[in-house]
């Protein structure tokens, strides 16, 4: 069969390759290296010292080839943050693929083959990242610390039909397949509001209420509450007062965050020194609008 739809097939050949990533280069070491291979494709080219077929196990140990993308990584960073006060809303980095490079790495046009199952489909240009479908969200002031206020959005945290919310649909490689951790417990989703203070930004976390895990079913546990602590309400309020109807926001995964017992605007996430706060696999931010809940009506009066 070869190709079809934006999938290949085995037996591949490089005629398969160009014809569905749309490259003009027949030579082998040009197509695996390709910048258009879509990277969310589980099977592609990767770089893995081995000349012959990669298995599956050798494509999951080097996370098939993508990396993570990460705002503070497992320093005090992550605390600094959320410490003090920022002079910049921080650039956000979309997650990497590392394809082979030519003259240093194996390119084996048998990557772009199913390695568990030749005669299923490998390469599926129509792959879509692991989470996705990120927002602008409208805070009212009546939602100002309310935990049922939910930010929606589309993720797949493991292979099992239930490990996903939302649209799954074209999701081939869930987020616990590229950590060995996502899944015990000690990673959320979370959200970094940056409110204006003194030409600078305090930074506050959201996050949902439960960390992710395998054992868990119920996915809406998963999702972030964006205003659900007594310093968010606090934050909001004064922001909204201040005249600032929007904020920057950026969609994280937050490892060790924790949310403190204490009442009021005490209440809030914390982090540690060896928290790390990870990019969304597009480098997502949106803007959280806040709003009373009329002032976008407007009624129009017609006489007969």
């Amino acid at each position: 069969m070869g190709h079809n739809a934006g999938l290949i097939y085995a037996p591949v050949n490089t005629d398969d390759v160009v014809e569905t990533i749309g490259e003009g280069s027949h030579d082998v070491a040009t197509l695996c290296s390709s910048s258009q291979i879509k990277k969310w494709a589980k099977y592609k080219p990767v770089r893995y010292d081995k000349p012959s077929e990669l298995t599956e196990a050798e494509r999951q140990s080097v996370s098939f080839g993508l990396a993570f993308g990460y705002i503070a990584q497992a320093t005090s960073a992550a605390v600094n943050l959320l410490a003090n006060l920022q002079s910049a809303v921080p650039a956000v980095p979309a997650w990497t693929y590392a394809a082979p490079r030519p003259g240093t790495d194996w390119c084996r046009l048998t990557d772009f083959l199913n390695s568990t199952n030749a005669a299923n489909p490998g390469y599926n240009h129509n792959a879509k990242p692991p989470i996705s479908g990120f927002r602008d969200l409208t805070l009212f002031q009546s939602e100002f610390g309310s935990a049922s206020k939910v930010y929606n959005f589309n993720f797949k945290w493991g292979d099992s039909s239930n490990q996903g919310a939302n649209d799954t649909s074209g999701i081939e490689i869930p987020i616990n397949k590229l950590s060995s951790t996502i899944t015990d417990g000690t990673w959320r989703f979370g959200l970094l509001v940056f409110f204006p203070q003194s030409g600078k930004f305090k930074v506050a976390l959201a996050c949902a209420p439960s960390a992710i895990s395998a054992s868990v079913t119920q996915p809406g546990n998963f999702m972030i509450r964006p205003a659900a602590t007594g310093e968010l309400s606090s934050l909001y309020a004064a922001a909204f007062s201040a005249g600032n109807k929007e904020l920057d926001a950026i969609p994280v995964l937050v490892k060790d965050a924790s949310r403190t017992n204490a009442t009021g605007s005490a209440d809030r996430w914390t982090v540690q020194a060896s928290s790390q706060f990870i990019s969304m696999p597009l480098g997502e931010k949106i803007k959280i609008k806040l709003s009373d809940r009329f002032s976008n009506v407007a009624i129009t009066f017609n006489s007969i």
